[in-house]
């Protein structure tokens, strides 16, 4: 029993000495801020306050000869000098008894600041007021001297507390049983992974108790340790691979798909093509779209797993994503007749701190597939209000089948897939919903579903509310809206003269337009749509050839894909903007690569491309693009 008391009355000891020690450091340090510093600035104000009060009165003495003379020339020379030589005066007023300003000429604001003084006194001549002069003063470089002082001899006392403990602890630790100082060591070895430091030994029934407990318990964490490495390394080597593999299977998928979706979408335009044809080509040109959109999920859904995607949070208002939404699902709504309610919540109640793009692609998934799996002629209501903790609480529901319990506990699984009569059982891959439940768990929030059979499901989701401040402008709260989405009541602005946007893309053939692809079927297909455009192209087959079509002659934009032989795209970017800095001009790069990585995307912005846009390419957002770097720019 003796032997186990010294260590516990040594550890005591030395807890009860550090806190001795930082109290005594807390005490001076509060002492110090408290009194002594507050009493050295008033000290300095005052000795400060009475040397400029002295030399503000001379100064009035100086002034009385020039002033009954109007000799003004000396008056501004004198003050101009006086404000030179005292850098604590800010500024001079000399004003007459009148009140007409002397000097300056010009009135101009008070330099007032939190350590500014303002000093006032009269020019007397034979007992008459003949000027006043007010003058203005900073001391704030004096006190952070001060204030400077101070803080080193706060360092300096803490300099002087910490040498005291160490001298207190180092001796204390002579004090302490050597089995235990050893046994002490063997932790700190564990800790830096080191399993094989000899432990010591005792004759003390306690100790070695302690010691053997000590070598089970190690060698227990080190066989845990080796287990959770080999995990560790085989799930990030499976997730290494998956990634690479869904990137490259993207890249070849991609490629393909930009011939399939950007002849079909050419044909497609040209309206002497005969009905049964435009049919096929749809169905082909859906199909394709539908394809992109499940590797663009797969993709999603790797990266938000792997930690390569990144949210940004800012004030997002769900009332207007609530609208973006009423228009984005209304080709979807509008086939199967669906109606859907949104209830908007009053400001500032509808601002929460979120990413703007996740929570458009979470409430589009959710709505997407509310109308997927509800009947024809049906009804959706999406809820808006606050929760408690600060949250909002946003769900949609339908009047569909519902789901079991067996299926809500499966439903955020990856890959899950449920049956219905209202839907193809094969379409889709499962995702969706795991996607949203990452995102709404990577904001902060929590997901959930409610569902009975037969009577319909209400998905929900919680974000928290933004609490930083109301800077944007709100409307005033309105009663909850119907959009009827089936028959179309909703409003949007039209071109005036009845243009489509991509109409609106379509330019004079002066601009010209420099291609870097390798692949032929990408040439023709680019080339075919900047024609439709109006826009003259150039094609090259890589990097090294389109440099030098641009060193010898003139293009207003460059079109480069990423993965080109001899010399690859972000070489080519690179070498371009390289030149540009010795010419001082600027081309807009558009970067059109089948790699959809956000990783990819970074990369290849940071190399100086002005915009980067995923295979397969649409030819309106190819239009849009253009008349943004192009047209707008003018």
């Amino acid at each position: 029993m003796t032997s186990m008391s010294s260590p516990e009355r040594h550890l005591s000891l030395r807890l009860y000495t550090i806190v001795i020690a930082m109290g005594i450091w807390v005490g001076l340090a509060v002492f110090q801020t408290s009194y002594v510093a507050p009493k050295q600035g008033q000290a300095a104000v005052k000795r400060l306050s009475d040397l400029t009060d002295t030399t503000l009165k001379q100064f009035s003495l100086l002034l009385t000869g020039p002033l009954l003379k109007r000799d003004l020339a000396t008056v501004y020379e004198i003050a101009d000098s006086q404000l030179a030589s005292n850098k604590y005066w800010k500024q001079i007023i000399i004003e007459e008894v009148n009140g007409r300003q002397l000097y300056p000429l010009r009135k101009s604001s008070s330099p007032l600041s939190t350590n500014s003084f303002v000093f006032e006194t009269k020019v007397i001549f034979e007992n008459m007021e003949i000027a006043k002069i007010k003058l203005f003063t900073d001391y704030s470089s004096a006190l952070e001297n001060v204030k400077e002082f101070n803080q080193q001899l706060g360092y300096f006392q803490l300099l002087i507390v910490l040498l005291g403990l160490i001298c207190a602890v180092y001796c204390l630790e002579k004090i302490v049983i050597k089995p235990l100082k050893r046994l002490s060591m063997a932790f700190k070895e564990m800790s830096d992974n080191n399993y094989q430091f000899s432990l010591p030994t005792s004759h003390a029934s306690e100790i070695k108790q302690l010691i053997e407990d000590f070598s089970n318990a190690r060698y227990t964490i080190h066989q845990n340790q080796q287990s959770l490495i080999k995990l560790k390394a085989a799930a990030e080597k499976a997730n290494t691979a998956k990634t690479n593999f869904l990137s490259m299977m993207s890249h070849e998928l991609r490629t393909p798909l930009n011939s399939i979706l950007g002849f079909s979408e050419i044909c497609l335009h040209d309206k002497n093509l005969p009905e049964t044809s435009r049919q096929l080509l749809t169905t082909i040109n859906d199909s394709g779209k539908y394809l992109l959109n499940l590797i663009s999920q797969l993709l999603n859904l790797s990266e938000i797993e792997s930690g390569k995607s990144t949210l940004t949070k800012s004030s997002v208002s769900i009332n207007l994503i609530f609208r973006d939404c009423q228009i984005l699902i209304f080709p979807l709504a509008a086939k199967k007749q669906i109606s859907v309610t949104f209830t908007e919540v009053a400001p500032p109640y509808d601002r929460i701190q979120a990413d703007k793009t996740a929570v458009m692609q979470i409430m589009l998934n959710l709505l997407t597939n509310a109308i997927k799996y509800s009947p024809t002629n049906s009804h959706i209501q999406v809820d808006c209000y606050p929760a408690q903790k600060d949250k909002l609480h946003i769900s949609v529901n339908d009047n569909g089948n519902g789901l079991s319990s067996e299926q809500t506990d499966i439903i955020f699984q990856p890959f899950t897939r449920l049956r219905s009569h209202n839907v193809n059982s094969e379409e889709g891959v499962g995702i969706g919903l795991s996607i949203t439940k990452l995102l709404v768990e990577q904001m902060g929030g929590t997901i959930g579903v409610s569902s009975q059979v037969g009577k319909g499901s209400s998905f929900w989701f919680q974000l928290f509310l933004w609490r930083g401040g109301d800077k944007h402008p709100l409307s005033k709260s309105r009663a909850p809206e119907k959009t009827d989405i089936a028959t179309g009541k909703i409003e949007g602005k039209a071109s005036s003269n009845g243009q489509t946007a991509e109409d609106n893309t379509t330019l004079p053939p002066h601009y010209h337009v420099l291609v870097a692809e390798d692949n032929l079927l990408n040439q023709k297909l680019i080339q075919r749509q900047l024609k439709s455009l109006g826009y003259d192209s150039t094609l090259t087959e890589n990097g090294q050839q389109a440099f030098r079509k641009l060193q010898s002659g003139k293009f207003d934009l460059l079109l480069a894909d990423l993965m080109m032989p001899v010399m690859d795209g972000l070489e080519l970017i690179q070498k371009v903007r390289t030149m540009e800095k010795e010419t001082g001009a600027h081309l807009p790069i558009i970067c059109l690569s089948a790699d959809g990585m956000e990783a990819t995307r970074k990369k290849a912005m940071e190399y100086g491309a002005d915009m980067y846009i995923t295979k397969p390419v649409d030819r309106k957002v190819v239009g849009e693009s253009l008349h943004r770097f192009l047209v707008d720019k003018y």
